[in-house]
């Protein structure tokens, strides 16, 4: 006897935003810098990518298939033109994608003892300008979230300043932003 996980066909809800961090991820690695492709060009990737993950995945066939890699593969479309809209117009240029601070990024805030933290993030971009390095980190969101500056302010919701203080530990640059970028929400 060999017990195996009984999966429930499709993709599971927890999958789509994993689905859709796979997605970016690979073409910030297949584009390797250049964002110059039209947005038929931009949709049309989008859908391939989501084809191949979606293939890849070891989930049952079901009824829903087709309606999931549909809904999936908008949803990539949609986050595919941010991406490169931003990339292309912005002079930065992806340095890290899912970039795992492992040994630790040493974080010390205004009066109190230095933190070492660990962690990973979705995406580090680098530029120059003139002669000085800058750093901005993204942090896609399938799920709802949001950017509240206050709370920031009362230290209960560190994660963007975290993940910015840790690549600038690792770059050297300086911080130019922090962002949260929306991928695929709804309930597709």
């Amino acid at each position: 006897l060999r017990p195996q996980e009984i999966r429930e066909p499709g993709v599971a809800p927890r999958d789509r935003g994993d689905i859709l961090h796979e997605a970016l991820e690979k073409v910030v690695a297949l584009r390797k810098g250049d964002w110059t492709l039209g947005r038929e060009e931009i949709q049309k990737l989008a859908l391939e990518v989501v084809e191949k993950i979606f293939a890849q995945r070891k989930a049952a066939p079901g009824p829903r298939d087709g309606y999931q890699k549909k809904a999936l593969g908008e949803a990539a479309q949609e986050a595919f033109l941010a991406l490169f809209a931003q990339l292309r117009d912005s002079g930065f240029q992806p340095v890290g994608v899912e970039d795992f601070f492992r040994e630790g990024a040493l974080i010390q805030l205004p009066g109190r003892r230095p933190v070492r933290v660990m962690g990973k993030i979705d995406r580090v971009d680098l530029a120059t300008v003139h002669g000085r390095r800058y750093v901005r980190v993204v942090d896609y969101k399938s799920g709802k979230a949001s950017y509240d500056l206050e709370a920031i302010r009362e230290g209960t919701d560190l994660q963007l300043p975290i993940y910015a203080a840790a690549a600038q530990e690792a770059t050297g640059a300086q911080v130019a932003g922090m962002f949260l970028m929306p991928v695929g929400r709804g309930d597709k």
